[in-house]
């Protein structure tokens, strides 16, 4: 499924999906993430069984499900603020397709999802300057030493709501 995907990439969209290919993803790719950046949050490091995690933002309206929406599950916690925030996966093969976040920031209500560049099937353009990280989200909760990054990027305590 993943390589006929592939094959019908035009210029005018970025595609990706999950592992086994039953859920595909697309995003204009004119469109410029709202924020990118690496999450150090627990409740993020549970969800991906990962101790780190690059996301990119963007609004809810630039990204679509192409394929395989009946594939889609989603799970969210009960307690705030993660009440708010759905993260979907593939129920074939498990991987974390995109989170959806619908509730207040910044002072306004916003419905935004959280893409993973990784899942991008043109790697350059996962690697690229417009969606590359940004920030360190959520560091007073890393299980890593952030001394480590010597990558230049803000190192925020808590998530981006405190820039």
């Amino acid at each position: 499924l993943g390589e006929a995907w592939m094959s019908q990439e035009n210029e005018s969209e970025v595609h990706g999906g999950c592992y086994c290919g039953h859920v595909r993803f697309q995003i204009p790719r004119s469109v410029a993430p709202l924020l990118a950046g690496y999450c150090h949050c627990l409740a993020c490091r549970q969800a991906h069984a990962a101790p780190i995690y690059a996301v990119a933002w963007l609004a809810e309206s630039d990204f679509r499900i192409a394929q395989g929406q009946e594939s889609l599950k989603w799970y969210t916690r009960s307690q705030p603020p993660q009440v708010n925030l759905k993260r979907y996966f593939c129920l074939n093969c498990g991987t974390k397709v995109y989170n959806h976040y619908e509730g207040p920031f910044g002072g306004q209500h916003v419905s935004a999802a959280g893409v993973f560049p990784s899942l991008f099937d043109d790697q350059s353009m996962a690697k690229s300057a417009r969606w590359s990280p940004r920030i360190h989200m959520h560091c007073e909760e890393s299980l890593i030493d952030l001394t480590q990054f010597a990558d230049g990027l803000p190192k925020l305590p808590k998530g981006a709501a405190a820039t």
